[in-house]
């Protein structure tokens, strides 16, 4: 029989040792694991959707009603009757006269009108405002109609010039139906007060929304004091406001209108905010009695993706209330895992809880928590 060479014992040796292995491979009781030893992974929590964790905002809405409101800037004639009056003046007898004062915003135009039922004519009958002679004459007989100058407030004065000389008889002006007219704008406005707090902050929009029964001419939105709108608006019309005319704490709104102009009907402010909270992900899991005492360990693993914040994140685990594991580490988008051993867990409840540290923003997707045990035969 031929001697095998080198080569030929090489290779047969080779052989043998590769059958080994395979024949290894299939004897029953034999198994390879990262540690070494035959074990089984068991999920007890997970998440069933991706969850925000750090500080997030929701878009919310509040409502400040105003209810009905009427605002006015129209023109119109006030009339006011001073009846019938007898004057007279002269160095024995005295004076009468009539005094009479009217305040009015915005008057365009004013007249005194009387009718002389009796006079002597000696002397003048003088009409005077705010100190000023406007006409004197001898009236006879008759109305009268005298033009007044337009003032907001007005002294009106009828004074019989004094007879002086003629001692023996007095200055005398018998009237009836003295009426004073003023024609002008009278003004009307609502105003309103709210407080705003924390939703100031992260204030997105605000604005007057409108219903209205009547609306003529141009409105006038006051904030703060500080007119923010002159303008039309419709029955069915909002009104922006700024951020930067409100303010924490008080505020208030006066609706006006210009000149002739006239609206009525609902109002209410209607502010948008987000309303902030703090988001975390937690994953609650329970053990039995019989997987507490076989675990030989808990593995953790999660998901960090859509990071809108950068920052850190902290991850911890309670066993019931009381904190057993706490880790930190950088929120980047990549795939985290973390090992407890047997004592961090026990029977019953515990969970895992993620967090934001350092400001971020971001979601927690694909999350389990998985207890290892050893392996049944």
């Amino acid at each position: 029989m031929t001697e095998l060479g080198d080569f030929e014992k090489f290779l047969l040796g080779g052989i043998i040792i590769l059958a080994v292995i395979v024949l290894a491979f299939q004897l029953p009781g034999i198994s390879f694991s990262d540690n070494k030893h035959a074990v089984d992974e068991l999920v007890v929590g997970e998440l069933d959707s991706s969850k925000v964790v750090g500080l997030s905002g929701k878009e919310t809405s509040k409502v400040f009603s105003f209810g009905q409101f009427d605002a006015s800037f129209e023109s119109g004639t006030k009339e006011y009757d001073l009846g019938d009056r007898k004057l007279q003046s002269g160095v024995i007898s005295g004076g009468e006269r009539i005094e009479f004062s009217v305040s009015q915003n915005d008057v365009t135009s004013a007249y005194v009108e009387f009718t002389v039922a009796s006079t002597n004519s000696i002397e003048p009958l003088s009409i005077i405002v705010n100190g000023k002679s406007v006409e004197s004459e001898k009236y006879s007989l008759g109305v009268h109609r005298v033009e007044l100058p337009a003032s907001d407030n007005m002294k009106i004065e009828i004074v019989p010039v004094s007879s002086l000389w003629k001692i023996w008889a007095p200055n005398i002006y018998g009237l009836k139906d003295i009426k004073v007219s003023v024609s002008g704008f009278s003004k009307s406005s609502d105003r309103f007060f709210f407080d705003l707090g924390d939703e100031f902050d992260s204030l997105i929009e605000a604005r007057i929304d409108f219903g209205l029964s009547q609306a003529s001419g141009n409105i006038i939105v006051d904030v703060n004091g500080k007119i923010v709108y002159e303008g039309s608006v419709s029955r069915a019309g909002s009104v922006t406001i700024s951020k930067n005319d409100l303010r924490r704490g008080s505020n208030s709104i006066a609706i006006g209108g210009s000149q002739n102009s006239h609206f009525s009907g609902d109002s209410s402010f209607v502010i948008f905010y987000k309303e902030s909270s703090v988001q975390h992900a937690e994953i609650p899991f329970t053990l039995t009695a019989e997987e507490a005492r076989k675990l030989t360990e808990v593995r953790i693993k999660f998901t960090v993706k859509n990071i809108e914040k950068q920052g850190g994140l902290s991850v911890k685990v309670y066993k019931g209330s009381e904190l057993v594991f706490e880790d930190f580490d950088k929120a980047d988008e990549k795939s985290y895992s973390l090992v407890l051993g047997k004592d961090q867990v026990r029977e019953g409840a515990n969970r895992v809880v993620i967090e934001s540290a350092g400001g971020s923003l971001f979601r927690v997707d694909n999350a389990d928590v998985k207890v290892v045990m050893p392996k049944q035969n």
